[in-house]
C-alpha cells in the first residue's frame, strides 16, 4: 500500500512539473498610438490537442495574462505597471460555437482557428501612457501567460463538490489545493505556463520609441 501511494505521488509530482513548466513566446513589436506605449506579443503553441478536445467537449477554461513594465536599474528592477487580461473561453451546446468572454463583452466563433488566435495573440495591448515614463531611461516588458484549461470558477465549483461545501460568495476567484489539484494534475488537465521578455528601451526626449543601444 505505501509502496503504492509513492508511485501516485511521483505521477502527481512529474504531472505538476510538467503542467507548471515555463514555455515561451514572443514580443512582436511595440507602438505609441495616442500617446500610449503598446505591446503585442503572442504565444507559440498556447493550445495543445488536449486542450483543444476539452474545450470542444464543454470544459470552461480561461486564459490569464500578466503584463508588466519595469524600469531597468543597475541593482534592483523596480515594477512601474502590472496589467493583467482574461479570456474565457468554452462551448456553447446552444449556439453550436465557441464562446470568448472578455469585460469587455463576447464573441462567438465557429472556428477553433480563431479561438487560438484570440487567446494566444495580443495586439498593440494599452500598456502606460507616455507621460508616465521618465525620458531616457531603460525599460523592458515581461508577460506571463497561463492557460487554465480548467478555469478558476470551475476549477472550485468542483473543490466544492469533493469537500461537500460552497465557497464564499465574497471569495475571491482563486484555485484552492487539495484533492481537486491531485486529481486535475492526474488527469494532465493542469494549468500551462508560458513566459516572455523584451529587450530594454527608452523613450526619447522627443517622445519616440528605441531599443536600448
Amino acid at each position: 500500500m505505501k509502496c503504492m501511494l509513492n508511485k501516485i505521488l511521483l505521477v502527481v509530482l512529474f504531472a505538476s512539473l510538467s503542467a507548471t513548466s515555463a514555455q515561451r513566446g514572443v514580443i512582436d513589436d511595440f507602438k505609441i498610438i495616442d500617446s500610449t506605449l503598446c505591446v503585442s506579443y503572442h504565444i507559440d503553441e498556447l493550445l495543445d490537442e488536449k486542450s483543444i478536445e476539452a474545450l470542444q467537449r464543454g470544459v470552461q477554461s480561461e486564459v490569464v495574462h500578466k503584463i508588466q513594465l519595469w524600469q531597468q536599474k543597475s541593482f534592483i528592477n523596480p515594477l512601474e505597471k502590472e496589467l493583467n487580461h482574461h479570456i474565457k473561453v468554452f462551448y456553447d451546446n446552444w449556439e453550436k460555437k465557441f464562446k470568448l468572454e472578455t469585460p469587455d463583452g463576447y464573441r462567438l466563433t465557429p472556428h477553433i482557428e480563431t479561438v487560438k488566435r484570440q487567446c494566444a495573440f495580443v495586439e498593440y495591448f494599452p500598456l502606460v501612457p507616455l507621460s508616465e515614463l521618465e525620458r531616457n531611461k531603460n525599460y523592458y516588458v515581461s508577460v506571463q501567460v497561463t492557460f487554465q484549461l480548467i478555469s478558476a470558477e470551475s476549477y472550485n465549483a468542483l473543490s466544492d463538490v469533493f469537500a461537500g461545501e460552497k465557497k464564499k460568495s465574497d471569495a475571491k476567484e482563486k484555485k484552492q489545493g487539495g484533492f481537486t489539484s491531485v486529481l486535475v494534475n492526474l488527469l494532465g488537465l493542469g494549468d500551462r505556463e508560458f513566459s516572455l521578455k523584451s529587450g530594454s528601451f527608452i523613450i526619447t526626449e522627443t517622445g519616440q520609441f528605441e531599443y536600448a543601444q
